[in-house]
């Protein structure tokens, strides 16, 4: 009929992965009640990573409001967090929560100890996007 015959499917690779997958499941199953997954940090990983996925996940509930996933991320990973680490525009998470109007979550950052005189790069602070 001119058509090519079709190749038999290649077997999909082994996995070369150690752990086994009850270790995997447990590690990205998120906290019950929390709207935003917070996976438990896994104790043999380095201070770095751990606050690069706090601080990921610590943004994410900052701009959607959500003050029970910041306060469990605090809890989470409190040690390894930056409130001071810069974001996209120079942002801190406490200018996050003012800009996008999250009156609660910052005044809890505030209470956290995030800098009131923080200023993005556009030299704009907290009080001015609560202000606005």
């Amino acid at each position: 009929d001119g058509q090519p015959a079709a190749r038999p499917a290649e077997p999909a690779p082994a996995s070369h992965d150690p752990a086994p997958a009850e270790v995997k499941q447990a590690e990205v199953e998120p906290i019950v009640d929390a709207p935003v997954a917070i996976a438990p940090a896994a104790p043999a990983m380095a201070a770095p990573a751990m606050a690069a996925q706090g601080a990921k996940v610590l943004l994410r509930a900052i701009k959607g409001g959500d003050l029970a996933a910041v306060l469990a991320c605090w809890e989470a990973h409190g040690p390894h967090l930056d409130l001071e680490r810069r974001s996209m525009w120079e942002n801190t998470s406490l200018l996050c929560a003012a800009y996008y109007g999250h009156e609660g979550v910052a005044l809890q950052l505030l209470e956290l100890g995030a800098d009131p005189r923080a200023q993005n790069e556009h030299g704009c602070t907290a009080l001015l996007f609560a202000a606005v």
